[in-house]
């Protein structure tokens, strides 16, 4: 709450107790010049002065009541729009933040993101040299006794071609 919304809030309790005094006041005022008057029933100039002040206590409730309905509605006016303000002013603060904490988690989430994706990475480049590895070490199962085999013979172009397809096609198989 802004500190002119509680000035207004305490000024308008303060008036109303000031004007709820100054009410009673005036109607114990008027009872007192009630009483009076029956008193002074006898006497007809204390009777018109009786008269007198209960009809200056009326008119001066009657515009202290007038003033106060006046007052009030200003200041009912005056929070209104201070609370409308208020609320107004909340409510962009909180989009601000909503707005901030959007982008913060959204940055966070690329981030992890982007991390994963260095992990599955490094994941992929290790799977790919332990298969080469072991590719390698097939093709040197394959190689090692093909080469014994042909490099032991002494033969013609066609028998050694022969050779190594009947090899490659014998051990290509068991793997």
């Amino acid at each position: 709450m802004s500190l002119p919304i509680i000035v207004m809030f305490w000024g308008s309790v303060l008036t109303s107790t000031a004007l709820t005094v100054v009410v009673i006041y005036l109607l114990t005022k008027y009872a007192s010049a009630l009483e009076d008057l029956n008193e002074l029933k006898i006497h007809d100039r204390r009777h018109e002065k009786a008269e007198d002040i209960v009809g200056e206590a009326q008119d001066q409730s009657t515009e202290i009541v007038a003033d106060f309905k006046e007052k009030l509605t200003h200041v009912t006016a005056n929070l209104e729009l201070e609370a409308q303000k208020a609320l107004l002013e909340q409510v962009a603060v909180f989009k601000t933040e909503l707005t901030n904490e959007a982008k913060k988690a959204s940055a966070e989430t690329t981030a992890q993101i982007a991390n994963s994706f260095e992990g599955v990475e490094t994941e992929l480049e290790d799977y790919k040299r332990a298969r080469m590895t072991q590719i390698d070490a097939e093709v040197q199962k394959m190689i090692t006794p093909i080469a014994k085999e042909i490099l032991g013979r002494s033969i013609s172009d066609s028998e050694q071609e022969e050779v190594v397809k009947r090899m490659l096609t014998k051990y290509g198989q068991s793997t």
